[in-house]
C-alpha cells in the first residue's frame, strides 16, 4: 500500500460494520512496518518504521494528537518484530533491521532489544540471534513467546523470555519455518491457545495456520484440518476478540483487495469446530503491514466523541 495510507488513523467496530468515528488525527509520518501497543492509561504508542530511512521515532496518542515521544528509540529498526507485546507498562521492540539497500541486505540484522515507556527508551535482553519480521505472542504479565522471523532464512525456532529474571529458553518449533507472519492468543476449549497464521516460508507465501495449546505444551504445534487461511497471505496484523474465544486476521487480501478482516471462530470444544469467516466489518483504508490494537470502549468514547 502507498505509505501515506500508513498515516491513516482509524477505529472500526469488530461486531458493527455502520460504526464510524471521524476527526482522527492523521499519523505524522508517512510510514509501514512499524509497532506498537497500549501504555498505561489506555494510551496508544506507535514506533519505528520505514519510509526510504528508518524510523526511529515514537508517537503517542494522547487528546486526538499524536504526540512525539520525548526521546527516540536507543536504535531505528523496521521490521523489529509484530505481536505488541507490552511489559510493566512499556512496548518491547527487539531485532529488525537498519535500513534497506546498500550493503547485503543480512548484514543489517538487529538482535538488539528495547523498553518504551512512553518517555523514554531503554536498552533491553538480545534476542538469542539476530532477526526480523518475527512475532512474538505475550502469554502473561512476564512471558512471551517469539515465533517464527527471518535469519537469513525462515526460521522454524521459537523462543520462550522471561521478564522477571531476563532468561531465554527454547521453545517447541513451528510445523513451518515463516516470517512476516500474524501471531496472538486465545481460548479453545477453555484452555489458552497460541496461534500463527500465514507469513513467508521457503517457497513464499504460507495459507496455513498452527496452534499450541500451552496445557499441552509436549505436544508441540499442530494444525487443524478447516483452519487455513482462505488465501496464502503475509504482513498483516492479529487481535484477539473481546472474550479472547476468537481472533480476528485485519488487513488481509481477500479477492485482491487489503480491506478486510476475517475472524477465527470455533462452535465446539475442538480444532475442527474453527473456521474463517469474512467479518462484515471492512478497513476504509486498505492497508498491509499496519499496527491494529484492541482498544477499550472508554478510549472509543474519548477519541470518537
Amino acid at each position: 500500500m502507498p505509505y501515506e495510507d500508513g498515516r491513516k488513523t482509524e477505529i472500526v467496530d469488530l461486531s458493527d460494520p455502520t460504526f464510524e468515528c471521524t476527526g482522527l488525527p492523521d499519523y505524522p509520518l508517512n510510514t509501514k512496518f512499524g509497532g506498537g501497543g497500549l501504555l498505561a492509561n489506555n494510551t496508544p504508542i506507535i514506533c519505528g518504521g520505514y519510509n526510504v530511512t528508518d524510523i526511529g521515532e515514537c508517537f503517542k496518542l494522547i487528546d486526538k494528537k499524536w504526540n512525539p515521544m520525548e526521546d527516540m528509540m536507543n536504535e531505528a529498526r523496521n521490521h523489529a518484530g509484530y505481536g505488541n507485546v507490552v511489559v510493566n507498562e512499556s512496548l518491547w521492540k527487539s531485532g529488525g533491521v537498519k535500513f534497506f539497500g546498500g550493503e547485503k541486505f543480512f548484514d543489517k540484522l538487529q538482535n538488539s532489544s528495547e523498553l518504551i515507556n512512553g518517555n523514554t527508551s531503554l536498552k533491553y535482553s538480545d534476542l538469542p540471534e539476530a532477526m526480523y519480521a518475527h512475532c512474538s505472542i505475550q502469554i502473561n504479565d512476564s512471558v512471551i513467546l517469539v515465533t517464527g522471523g527471518n535469519s537469513g532464512n525462515a526460521n522454524k525456532k521459537t523462543y520462550y523470555h522471561n521478564f522477571k529474571n531476563g532468561e531465554w529458553s527454547d521453545g517447541p518449533e513451528l510445523l513451518n519455518a515463516r516470517y512476516m507472519h500474524a501471531c496472538k492468543s486465545f481460548y479453545l476449549n477453555n484452555e489458552k491457545t497460541l496461534v500463527v497464521a500465514g507469513g513467508i516460508g521457503d517457497e513464499g507465501k504460507l495459507k496455513s495456520v498452527e496452534f499450541l495449546s500451552l496445557e499441552h505444551e509436549d505436544k508441540g504445534w499442530y494444525s487443524g484440518n478447516t483452519t487455513d487461511l482462505p488465501e496464502a497471505m503475509a504482513e498483516f496484523s492479529m487481535v484477539p476478540s473481546l472474550d479472547h474465544k476468537s481472533v480476528f486476521a485485519v488487513g488481509v487480501v481477500v479477492g485482491g483487495k487489503r480491506d478486510c478482516i476475517l475472524e477465527l471462530s470455533c462452535d465446539g470444544t475442538n480444532l475442527d469446530s474453527c473456521n474463517w469467516e469474512n467479518s462484515p466489518t471492512k478497513l476504509k483504508h486498505p492497508r498491509e503491514n499496519l499496527v491494529a490494537l484492541l482498544i477499550p470502549d472508554s478510549l472509543v468514547d474519548e477519541l470518537c466523541n
